[in-house]
């Protein structure tokens, strides 16, 4: 699996790139522009593999569908979920289902210095929950001592301030066991038992983004409106906060917990897109043929390389497809990208390179 479309750039932000954002640009040993590393990188490998086994006559013993979703940033309505739609119709079950997901890192994983390579065995959920407070405003020379900017915000800080509880899934229990025995003392104790240091590892995982998203249930405020003249305080004032979900947090106790934080009926809780609130997705067993295979071919693709299960904090096109397959991994064989979703996006040939290495010794596989 892959995905036709790239998020946009924010305008503002066009003279900070430093080549043009949509031009493909080869440099300094870099493929640069929008959409390269997420997700052209395994779009375009898929397809050079296959014309290269193609002209070699190489048939494979399996079938392989390539499955190329064309709306994956916006959820996948319309292209991956109705694919999956189609294959339980016809009652076509995988194998293994591989999108992207992971990648090989030097620098995401405390404790380690050898690279990793991440594969993704679950999925976090994702919801967006829109807060409104709806107070008379006025006029801004004789303002109220509350406004609604004001209770918003309040909400919003107070919200921020009270992280929900940290947990270890099954996803991250399994990179515990698999990195725990590469690290030095005293992080291999805490890795092997997890429940008795819990609060080390924790201390250690919130320090980043990352870390944090993979031991709780993240919320992020990502729009804020109010206002319509810098002399008028706005009635109506709104944002959308944003949830990454942990596996066995439900959207349902999510809201709950979130109107308990806040406590304060001013402040309106309700449900933003929630066509596209995906729950998080079962966790795929590493115990399987088709997970040692994906194993091994990256441990072939990356001299030295340590591979390990993990949570993918990030959504894919592969939430729609728990109907075909169980053995759903998320992995992207690239080396530390740059710039997801920002400024200045790019891959490196190097790792093009092992990304076309990777699939075409994947399809071999399939036999």
């Amino acid at each position: 699996m892959a995905h036709q479309d790239v998020v946009p750039i924010e305008e503002s932000t066009r003279n900070q790139w430093h080549f043009e954002p949509f031009g493909g640009t080869v440099k300094n040993g870099y493929i640069c522009g929008r959409g390269t590393t997420d997700d052209k990188i395994n779009l375009i490998s898929i397809l050079e593999s296959t014309e290269k086994l193609l002209k070699e006559n190489f048939e494979p013993n399996r079938t392989i569908y390539f499955i190329f979703g064309h709306d994956e940033e916006l959820g996948g309505k319309d292209g991956a979920k109705k694919i999956a739609t189609l294959f339980e119709q016809l009652n076509i079950k995988a194998d293994l289902i591989i999108d992207e997901g992971g990648f090989v890192t030097k620098e995401k994983v405390p404790g380690i210095t050898k690279p990793v390579a991440l594969i993704g065995t679950a999925e976090k959920g994702y919801m967006s929950i829109e807060f409104s407070v709806n107070k008379i405003g006025g006029h801004s020379s004789m303002p109220e001592n509350e406004t609604a900017i004001d209770i918003l915000t309040k909400a919003i800080v107070k919200l921020r301030a009270n992280p929900f509880e940290a947990r270890f899934v099954a996803s991250t229990k399994n990179l515990f066991e698999f990195l725990g025995p590469e690290m030095k003392f005293p992080n291999n104790v805490a890795f092997a038992n997890p429940t008795i240091f819990k609060s080390l590892i924790v201390k250690n995982y919130e320090k980043s983004g990352s870390g944090n998203a993979m031991i709780r249930t993240t919320f992020v405020p990502t729009i804020i409106n109010a206002g319509i003249k810098d002399n008028v305080v706005p009635t109506l004032a709104t944002a959308i906060v944003n949830f990454r979900l942990l596996p066995g947090d439900s959207s349902k106790n999510i809201i709950q917990k979130v109107k308990e934080i806040i406590n304060d009926e001013r402040v309106v809780l309700k449900d933003f897109n929630r066509e596209f609130s995906p729950e998080a997705t079962p966790t795929a067993s590493t115990e399987t043929a088709a997970f040692k295979s994906i194993d091994s071919i990256i441990k072939k693709s990356y001299q030295g390389v340590l591979t390990t299960p993990f949570l993918m904090i990030g959504g894919t096109d592969s939430k729609h497809f728990y109907g075909v397959s169980n053995n759903i991994f998320k992995f992207s064989p690239m080396q530390d990208p740059i710039g997801f979703h920002t400024i200045d996006e790019q891959v490196s040939i190097e790792s093009y390179r092992h990304s076309l290495w990777f699939f075409e010794q994947l399809m071999r596989s399939c036999k």
